[in-house]
């Protein structure tokens, strides 16, 4: 369902293009966005033999503040850039194996990244108060901190070394899409409940030499809100 999304979000910019240009003003914004980065399981499994893991999901933080310029508005489309930075945590859960029980639900890895995004965005006008919002972007994150948990399992015999998520990249890479209901409250501050996914992780292209960040996978959820300067 994300996929069409992207393509109607792609195909009203472009339409928007053809409509009267005498409409295409200049307008710039701020934008705080806050929520939840939702980390829930991909596998089945973490690897470790008999004394392996059973992955669960769990939630961290993460916030962005954007800067943001609208350089083409039409009646209906608004289509524009913003430069973003923030920060994220990834906090990775598992249930491990005791004898043939499993203990209670332990932290393995918690990660906290800055994050860089530019991206391009666009919002529907649905009626006077409500739109559309979409957004397309890539988001670069430096790994700044990371905690393993010493008695999390991994593979080998005898000494078990502390799982590793971080897939040895201290930067990843990602496309973003986002999308949301927009919500005008007055002629300066619009809010979005918004929901986001990775659409591709560009540091796992090629071969790494751990391969446990494969068995989750995340998305956000949050809230944006965006402060209008010259908004008519």
């Amino acid at each position: 369902m994300k996929y069409y999304s992207i393509l109607i979000f792609l195909f009203a910019a472009l339409n928007c293009q053809g409509q009267d240009t005498a409409k295409n003003v200049s307008k710039h914004s701020i934008s705080f966005t806050g929520g939840m980065n939702v980390t829930y399981p991909n596998g089945s499994w973490i690897p470790g033999g008999p004394y392996g893991g059973k992955p669960i999901g769990s939630a961290g933080l993460w916030s962005s503040l954007s800067y943001n310029t609208i350089f083409l508005h039409t009646n209906h489309v608004s289509l524009g850039l913003k430069l973003g930075i923030g920060v994220v945590q990834y906090v990775y859960m598992a249930e491990f194996v005791e004898e043939v029980i499993y203990g209670p639900p332990t932290v393995v890895q918690k990660i906290n990244a800055i994050t860089f995004s530019p991206d391009i965005f666009s919002n529907i006008t649905i009626s006077k108060t409500i739109g559309w919002y979409n957004e397309l972007g890539l988001s670069g994150e430096a790994v700044v901190y990371y905690q393993y948990n010493p008695n999390a399992i991994g593979d080998g015999e005898g000494y078990q070394p502390p799982l590793n998520f971080t897939n040895e990249n201290e930067f990843n890479l990602y496309l973003y899409y986002t999308t949301g209901i927009s919500i005008n409250l007055n002629k300066n501050i619009t809010i979005v409940p918004l929901i986001a996914f990775p659409l591709l992780n560009f540091t796992t292209l090629s071969p790494q030499s751990t391969s446990y960040v494969n068995i989750y996978n995340d998305f956000r959820t949050g809230i944006m809100i965006t402060y209008n300067f010259n908004k008519k």
